[in-house]
C-alpha cells in the first residue's frame, strides 16, 4: 500500500513537471560572438565596481547604469540577455562563451600591462 502511494505520488509530481524545451533558442537570439562582447563589457564594469564598491556610495547604482548602458549599446534589454544566458546554459554552450570571455580579459590584460611598462 505504501509502494503504491509512493508511485503515485512520484507520478504525480512527474506530470506537474513544467515541459520546456531545453535547446529552443530565444525569440531575440544573441550570437556567440555578441554574448562574448557583453559578457566580456559587464566583466569590466563588474571589476570596476569591486574595486571602488568600499569607498564610492553610488557604484552600485552606476553599475546598473553600466549594464543598461552595454545592454543598449548591443541593442538587448535585461530580459532578453537573461533568456539568451539561460539558453547558453541550458545547452550546454556557456563553457564555450565563458572561455573566450575570459581569453579576451587575459588579451587586454596584457595589452593594458604592456601599456603600464
Amino acid at each position: 500500500m505504501k509502494i503504491a502511494a509512493i508511485i503515485c505520488s512520484l507520478l504525480l509530481l512527474y506530470s506537474c513537471k513544467q515541459k520546456v524545451e531545453p535547446y529552443s533558442k530565444p525569440s531575440s537570439f544573441i550570437k556567440h560572438d555578441q554574448m562574448v562582447e557583453i559578457l566580456f563589457e559587464m566583466e569590466l564594469v563588474e571589476a570596476e565596481y569591486q574595486g571602488i564598491k568600499n569607498q564610492d556610495t553610488l557604484s552600485l547604482p552606476r553599475m546598473k547604469a553600466n549594464f543598461e548602458g552595454i545592454f543598449a549599446k548591443h541593442s538587448t534589454d535585461v530580459e532578453s540577455f537573461k533568456s539568451n544566458y539561460e539558453y547558453y546554459l541550458r545547452a550546454e554552450k556557456m563553457d564555450a562563451v565563458l572561455n573566450d570571455v575570459l581569453t579576451k580579459l587575459n588579451t587586454t590584460l596584457t595589452e593594458v600591462e604592456a601599456e603600464v611598462e
